[in-house]
């Protein structure tokens, strides 16, 4: 589970960043593959599954 979460954009890819359950660890994710914001869900190409606990952070953050 991911809470204050944003999504980041690098040249070629969207990653999720935001803290884990505990509130204390940060996550940036590999790219992400799959979105479904109605369940909540990412699919990152890494494989994993997170499930967002809150809508996102209202700051996009772009890289260069």
């Amino acid at each position: 589970m991911i809470r204050n979460w944003r999504v980041i954009r690098t040249e070629n890819d969207l990653h999720l960043a935001g803290f884990l359950e505990d509130g204390v660890t940060c996550r940036i994710t590999t790219a992400i593959t799959y979105i479904s914001m109605p369940s909540r869900l990412v699919l990152t190409a890494s494989g994993r599954t997170y499930e967002l606990m809150s809508s996102p952070h209202p700051m996009l953050l772009r890289w260069a």
